[in-house]
């Protein structure tokens, strides 16, 4: 019976267990992506799958895929996915005035 008026507390903790245990790609300028997202993106890439993401344009000599764009102040933001189509390597990168930064996943 007192597993019973516990249930809602129980349910509530594993739901704090399965979100906390989520990975993410944390840009320089708060821009997050889920592990999940960015895979999925990557997965229609590679496998030439009709994808709803806009060819920005090259780096390092690998397409840039457009995830979004944001605009903080006069500055704009392109959050990028760059993928190696040949070896499936791929990068969740940020692009704004000062150049290309690494999104990190945490």
């Amino acid at each position: 019976m007192k597993l019973l008026q516990q249930a809602p507390v129980i349910a509530f903790l594993s739901h704090l267990i399965t979100v906390s245990a989520m990975k993410h790609y944390v840009c320089p300028f708060s821009a997050r992506f889920t592990e999940a997202e960015i895979n999925q993106f990557r997965n229609e890439v590679i496998e030439r799958r009709a994808t709803s993401l806009q060819v920005y344009g090259m780096h390092d000599g690998a397409p840039l895929y457009e995830i979004r764009q944001q605009t903080v102040g006069e500055e704009t933001h392109y959050f990028l996915l760059k993928v190696n189509l040949s070896t499936g390597h791929f990068q969740v990168v940020e692009k704004n005035n000062d150049g290309f930064h690494e999104c990190r996943l945490q």
